[in-house]
């Protein structure tokens, strides 16, 4: 299992359209998604389904510059994303997930 996004994994990889993160990711180190993605890019977070869980814990800048959305399981789960240090805390950036 993957449980860590490495420093600038995905730098600039402006022409990927989306990603899924595992929930056995506990930590995204810093950098990791520098200038990734486009407007239609979509990080999955839906493997993260218990907002009481622990959630990665993110490095420094470790989305700056990222232009995609993050898709969440549930409003409660844009709730623990937004509320957890390091990542984006705009609700514009998450889609929650119809079932």
């Amino acid at each position: 299992n993957v449980t860590s996004i490495g420093e600038l994994a995905f730098s600039h990889c402006t022409g990927l359209t989306s990603i899924n993160i595992p929930n056995s990711v506990t930590t995204i180190e810093k950098n990791a998604f520098l200038f990734w993605g486009n407007n239609d890019s979509i990080i999955d977070l839906t493997d993260f389904t218990d907002p009481s869980g622990e959630l990665p814990s993110v490095g420094e800048d470790a989305f700056v510059v990222a232009n995609g959305k993050f898709k969440v399981a549930s409003i409660e789960m844009r709730a623990a994303f937004i509320a957890k240090d390091g990542w984006p805390d705009g609700e514009d950036q998450y889609i929650v997930a119809t079932p």
